[in-house]
């Protein structure tokens, strides 16, 4: 795959196409997002992060955090065609540069996605809980025993 030479991280939602980013949900195979939610999950999230290459939504990813103990990575989705050249581990250590400091950073990985959080020096977890709006959906069943 051909490694994209120029990324631009931005680190705010101005400008930001909502229906670009719900698209982008889709791409990758997640389930579908709606744009104005979209809006204001992002707004409401303490760090953000759009990398573009050439004007072109490349891929994204937040952070909801405190500011002092506590930050959870949400959303890390690269486009399909930019995957496999380094955009998200950029996008994530983007973050984590803003979370030093913190005691707990965490993320739930996406199945087969593992690895890659292990690569940034995550650990996996004994115990985590979580309830889901639709626990009865297939896409839970890939993240729920």
């Amino acid at each position: 795959m051909e490694r994209v030479a120029q990324i631009i991280l931005r680190r705010n939602t101005t400008g930001v196409d909502w229906e670009e980013v719900a698209r982008l949900f889709d791409a990758v195979g997640w389930s579908r997002r709606d744009p104005d939610r979209l809006a204001r999950a992002f707004a409401r999230s303490l760090h953000v992060r759009f990398a573009f290459h050439d004007n072109e939504l490349a891929g994204f990813a937040r952070a909801v955090s405190d500011g002092e103990y506590y930050a959870t990575l949400h959303d890390i989705v690269v486009a399909p065609r930019f995957q496999g050249q380094g955009i998200g581990r950029r996008l994530v250590e983007s973050i984590l540069e803003n979370c030093q400091g913190h005691h707990f950073v965490t993320a739930t990985a996406a199945p087969g996605r593992e690895g890659f959080y292990a690569s940034l020096g995550f650990s996996k977890q004994k115990t985590a809980w979580t309830l889901m709006d639709d626990s009865d959906s297939p896409a839970a069943s890939a993240y729920i025993e």
